[in-house]
């Protein structure tokens, strides 16, 4: 996963800020519904298979999560996803 900088970089000036606030709110939503269910990082890490440092540094919205691994979160958390 890229450093947080690195990934909004590459999206074009225009989108950039409703990016950041999606992603605060990704990153807010996967944190509450983890402490809600009373899951630890580590287990959370574990459940989606990635490194705690991976789920912290998600929750500290410093990493962006990969598409897959967003959808994965959201699945474990019980978390709905919707698209339009």
């Amino acid at each position: 996963m890229k450093e947080i900088g690195e990934r909004i970089e590459q999206i074009p000036p225009r989108y950039r800020r409703g990016v950041i606030v999606h992603l605060h709110t990704v990153a807010e939503a996967i944190k509450r519904a983890r402490e809600a269910q009373k899951i630890t990082q580590e287990e959370l890490a574990e459940l989606v298979e990635v490194d705690v440092s991976t789920v912290k540094s998600i929750e500290q919205k410093k990493r962006i999560p990969s598409m897959g691994l967003f959808f994965y979160l959201c699945e474990v958390l019980k978390i709905p996803v919707k698209i339009g």
